[in-house]
């Protein structure tokens, strides 16, 4: 299914990747650090796509099925950390690409979710007091080797 494009004023994919960290820095307010990861996964998105010279040439390329098959194709190469890193990236550049009309239809939806497991089983650290209380003896410090 090709979704009907919208029109814009034609820009280059590497202006389209500045608009995007300008809006995911003022807008999204992500922290440098994480834009850093999501435009290393963003590239290689592009990459995928040919990559194209354009900002209407790589919207015209992404459709549900081809998002798709490079979300699966992408879970083959590289491990969990990158794929959750890349489910993130893909997340929040096409709701920047809906947001700002580079796109009739927002494909955010066909982004699943990467599970990693739980911390849930290890145990919490209890703050002092409430360790004292609880009949926690606390550590003797005045019996340091020397």
């Amino acid at each position: 299914m090709v979704l009907p494009a919208i029109e814009t004023t034609e820009i280059s994919l590497p202006a389209l990747r500045e608009q995007y960290c300008h809006y995911s820095l003022n807008i999204s307010h992500l922290c440098p650090d994480t834009l850093k990861a999501r435009l290393t996964c963003l590239d290689r998105l592009f990459d995928y796509f040919g990559p194209p010279q354009t900002a209407a040439e790589f919207f015209a390329r992404l459709e549900p099925g081809t998002l798709s098959e490079f979300l699966l194709d992408y879970a083959t190469h590289y491990g969990p950390g990158s794929r959750q890193n890349m489910h993130s990236a893909a997340l929040g550049f096409l709701r920047f690409a809906y947001e700002e009309q580079f796109m009739s239809r927002d494909l955010s939806a066909l982004v699943p979710t990467v599970r990693r497991r739980t911390l849930a089983e290890l145990p919490k650290a209890l703050p002092a007091p409430l360790a004292l209380a609880s009949g926690i003896p606390e550590l003797d410090h005045s019996h340091r080797p020397t």
